[in-house]
């Protein structure tokens, strides 16, 4: 069985664990809830749209473009994209720093 690693050192300096732990958990729930919002809104304006392939292309166009002034449902699909992106980096960084640091 897996056993918590303690936070102080045997020397009485701070383990870095928890905040690896923390790192980890934090990335996974944004990632966690930011994958529903983008499911959710792309599949609004794809549904939205007169045709499928202007509905894609619109999802596309509002991904790919630069992050302007808050309006409409693209914004909001921009928006939970880059929480998904900075939700793995954060869970990427606290397992990279979970294996690296002692």
């Amino acid at each position: 069985m897996a056993r918590r690693q303690p936070e102080f050192g045997t020397d009485g300096t701070r383990s870095p664990a928890p905040i690896a732990v923390r790192l980890v958990w934090l990335g996974t729930a944004l990632c966690v809830l930011g994958v529903p919002l983008v499911v959710g809104v792309a599949l609004a304006v794809v549904l939205s749209a007169p045709s499928l392939a202007t509905g894609v292309d619109s999802a596309l166009a509002a991904v790919e473009g630069p992050l302007g002034a808050p309006d409409g449902v693209e914004w909001l699909l921009h928006v939970g994209v880059l929480g998904v992106l900075v939700g793995a980096w954060l869970a990427g960084a606290g397992l990279v720093s979970a294996e690296l640091l002692p």
